[in-house]
């Protein structure tokens, strides 16, 4: 039984923390929702922004350049993951 506890102390101790936080990306021009957009992290799909443009992001901590593609074309942004629950409102130039 200690063997298990142990093995799992170091297995948590060698993961990587992630967290999930919320975005919403908005057209800053015309002030619309970017809906239905695929957003990309560091080269991974990350997912699709709602209706409202709200998208949660489970990636480790720190800043990552992210590309949103809107209207056919691909707009960077770069995206703050710090762990905290309050949406962070980003808006696409």
């Amino acid at each position: 039984m200690r063997r298990m506890i142990f093995i799992s102390f170091l297995l948590f101790l060698f993961v990587g923390v992630a967290y999930a936080d919320n975005f919403q990306i908005i057209d800053r021009d015309s002030g619309f929702y970017i809906a239905y957009s695929p957003v990309y992290c560091d080269g991974t799909l990350q997912g699709y922004t709602d209706k409202y443009g709200r998208i949660i992001i489970n990636l480790p901590t720190g800043s990552h350049r992210c590309e949103v593609i809107y209207r056919n074309q691909r707009k960077s942004v770069t995206l703050n993951v710090d762990g905290s629950r309050d949406p962070k409102i980003i808006y696409l130039y």
